[in-house]
């Protein structure tokens, strides 16, 4: 063809004629170089960026994130035809439908810039009860449900998934399926799961004073954290991992009394008085406990039987290399227990003396690096009191 027309041209006297036969030629030896790319861009400014290269089944990594998958062909293809490009897709997989369609990840915190993803208090009560208040929180305008995951909810929540006045089935997928979130879900109102943190959210008032210990540092304290937000926030709030682009605010304990602490699950409160040794709110990660003792439980707690040694300590003095303190035990399972160590540790200035960030496991655990010293206590049944001294040079 090109052979042709350069003959075709040689014959063409006027030069406009040439110049225009030229621009005509060259658009047709460009055009299929460029038609993909433009139809690409064209296809990125409309339904967002496709990454359409990723191996199905196989773990590959892009930037910060590892993808283990993606939703079915059928669900991310209507997604990327249909959905508006700023839309918000819940997913138990937040991460596939960024990869698959272009759509922000739905799971970070609400009003809070920050360049990790990390998951918000809202984001884990759709995950785990599908909340409504959690829904309106985050805008979700979209529910990607693996069979696994409607599996894995409670029955009422299963069941308001499948009510056409709350959500419209739009695709069934291979082994998934895609609903739109109808305006009368968000607007529900119903009483939220006990475990929930719109269950906490709403039982604290916005008075009280919650205490977030310096000693422990971890994300999921800091989505309880953001839980509390409305609360007046005492202590510390370490934000190092989600690289956090806003303020947010949060004052020294001093020497003021709090209400609320919030601990890890796995930590045992004893420096707290035996009636408030129970928490009000926990989850398999979190704990929160009213000091006072007195604060309604919002979820029942776990452990229900009776601590099985309860230890008190009073008259604890240092001097001189040596400390001495009297520890009366209330042992009602000697059964369970063969002899008592003492350890001794770092602690923070506050009233409760708990430990410092140096000497607290991520899990919770007092850390092993402390003085140790071996006890002659022996177990017995009911109430004993001592006097213990330790040299502790």
């Amino acid at each position: 063809m090109l052979v042709a027309l350069s003959g075709y041209l040689a014959s063409l006297r006027s030069l406009r004629r040439r110049f225009i036969a030229c621009s005509l030629i060259a658009a047709l030896v460009t055009w299929p170089t460029i038609a993909e790319t433009v139809r690409y861009l064209n296809s990125a400014a409309r339904n967002g960026a496709e990454v359409t290269s990723a191996p199905k089944g196989l773990e590959w990594s892009s930037g910060w994130f590892s993808v283990y998958g993606t939703p079915s062909d059928s669900v991310s293809g209507y997604i990327r035809s249909h959905a508006a490009i700023d839309v918000r897709v819940f997913s138990p997989t937040p991460h596939y439908i960024g990869y698959a369609t272009g759509r922000p990840n739905a799971s970070g915190f609400v009003g809070l810039v920050h360049q990790n993803s990390i998951d918000s208090p809202e984001y884990r009560d759709i995950l785990d009860y599908l909340e409504p208040a959690a829904v309106r929180r985050l805008d979700i305008g979209y529910v990607h449900a693996p069979d696994a995951w409607r599996e894995s909810l409670p029955d009422q929540a299963a069941t308001q998934l499948d009510d056409p006045r709350l959500f419209e089935l739009l695709i069934r997928g291979e082994s998934d399926s895609l609903y739109r979130v109808l305006p009368a879900f968000p607007r529900l109102d119903v009483p939220p799961a006990s475990g929930s943190y719109e269950s906490l959210r709403r039982a604290v008032p916005a008075s009280t004073t919650v205490f977030l210990p310096e000693a422990f540092e971890s994300r999921e304290l800091t989505r309880t954290a953001r839980a509390l937000s409305h609360a007046r926030l005492l202590g510390a709030v370490h934000t190092a991992s989600l690289h956090l682009r806003t303020p947010w605010h949060v004052e020294p304990l001093g020497d003021q009394e709090p209400d609320l602490i919030v601990v890890p699950t796995q930590f045992v409160p004893w420096m707290l008085s035996p009636t408030a040794r129970q928490p009000i709110w926990w989850n398999d990660e979190t704990a929160v406990y009213a000091l006072d003792g007195n604060a309604k439980r919002i979820r029942p707690p776990s452990q229900t039987e009776p601590f099985p040694l309860v230890v008190a300590l009073a008259d604890v003095t240092t001097a001189d290399g040596r400390i001495a303190f009297t520890a009366t035990f209330d042992d009602q399972a000697p059964e369970l227990w063969t002899s008592q160590d003492w350890l001794l540790i770092a602690v923070d200035d506050s009233r409760l003396g708990l430990p410092t960030r140096t000497q607290v496991l991520r899990d919770g655990r007092i850390s092993p690096d402390t003085m140790w010293f071996v006890s002659y206590l022996n177990p017995g049944k009911g109430t004993t009191s001592l006097i213990h001294e330790f040299d502790f040079h």
